[in-house]
């Protein structure tokens, strides 16, 4: 089948246009602090945190306040993180915080936004005609557009926790009406119609929540020790769920196969129900805490669901820190320089 030479040319332009606008972003965006404060260059980290901070959120105390923390914090990383390897992983209070990362990675994958992928294969079987079936699958995909900018303007402003639970409700009560769908007799152009509307649902919920929360969540969660490690498992682990998701879902639309169309709707629906009681009950809240005190939450073995309001105890840190880390005395911040950060 050929090629006209105007098709590749659109298609050449479309996927050469985007290096150029993200070089000068990446080009003009400001450095990581924290990046800045591994590299010893203090003053650069300072003038990184005003800037990325809105007018007014420091004051000279507070900022003082800021670097301390921010450089007791690496210094304390950089013991730990010594001689650490993936067996610490499963070890003590790491053993709940790769499965923590592991398992969010692995919702991500198994939620059942894949079938957007397959949007065009899904409404065929559906009985939707082939060119209208595109259509839909381009207005589906279309739809990140809106989801991830809406996903920056709430990712500072919504808890992780609360992204995971009502982006898993929604896509699973998306799903259950597909099941329905599948299950009740309606004619095929209402049936096309209505899973078209829901698949778009999915995504959106799925790129405004799942989606972007899963990475910070990944982030937060693990112990600085063996952050790397357990990401690299987390990331295993999504890859297995997709290799899952690469075997089933076409099985499930094909006619030749489980040909299940839109009764795919009830298996997706106990994944979701199944991923809603786990992110209840093992999923904490990592908003607005630093990692020394996520690292406290962990060591005290609070529930996850408690996370939020729990009240850490700086100077019970500060005193435990004092009795096993004696060559780091010189490098803390005061509790008073951390209570001033936290307001």
């Amino acid at each position: 089948m050929g090629v006209s030479l105007s098709a590749l040319d659109s298609v050449i332009s479309l996927t050469t246009s985007w290096p150029i606008p993200l070089f000068v972003v990446g080009y003009f965006a400001p450095e990581s602090p924290w990046y800045l404060v591994r590299k010893e260059r203090y003053a650069e980290a300072e003038a990184a945190l005003y800037r990325l901070a809105r007018p007014g959120h420091y004051t000279p105390q507070q900022m003082k306040a800021q670097l301390a923390l921010m450089k007791y914090t690496d210094e304390k990383e950089k013991l730990e993180a010594a001689g650490a390897s993936y067996a610490d992983c499963f070890k003590g209070t790491n053993l709940r915080r790769t499965e923590i990362v592991c398992i969010t990675f692995l919702i991500q994958a198994m939620c059942g936004q894949a079938i957007c992928s397959y949007a065009t294969v899904f409404l065929q079987a559906a009985g939707m005609a082939a060119t209208q079936s595109f259509n839909y699958s381009m207005g589906i995909q279309s739809s990140n557009i809106v989801a991830t900018g809406t996903a920056i303007y709430l990712m500072g402003r919504v808890n992780r926790r609360t992204f995971y639970l009502c982006g898993l409700g929604a896509i699973a009560v998306a799903q259950l009406v597909i099941g329905i769908i599948g299950v009740v007799p309606v004619s095929v152009a209402t049936t096309g119609i209505a899973i078209a509307v829901m698949m778009i649902i999915i995504n959106l919920a799925f790129k405004v929540s799942l989606g972007p929360a899963c990475y910070t969540i990944i982030g937060e969660t693990p112990n600085s020790r063996v952050r790397p490690q357990s990401i690299v498992l987390a990331r295993t682990t999504y890859i297995l769920g997709n290799i899952i998701n690469g075997q089933v879902i076409p099985r499930q639309f094909s006619k030749t196969a489980w040909n299940w169309s839109a009764k795919v709707g009830w298996y997706w629906l106990g994944i979701d129900a199944i991923a809603l009681v786990y992110t209840f009950f093992r999923i904490p809240e990592t908003k607005d805490r630093t990692f020394l005190e996520l690292d406290w939450l962990f060591f005290q073995r609070v529930p996850a669901r408690k996370f939020k309001g729990y009240h850490v105890d700086l100077a019970e840190i500060r005193e435990r820190d004092e009795s096993t880390t004696n060559e780091m005395d010189e490098k803390k911040p005061t509790v008073e320089q951390v209570e001033d950060v936290r307001r």
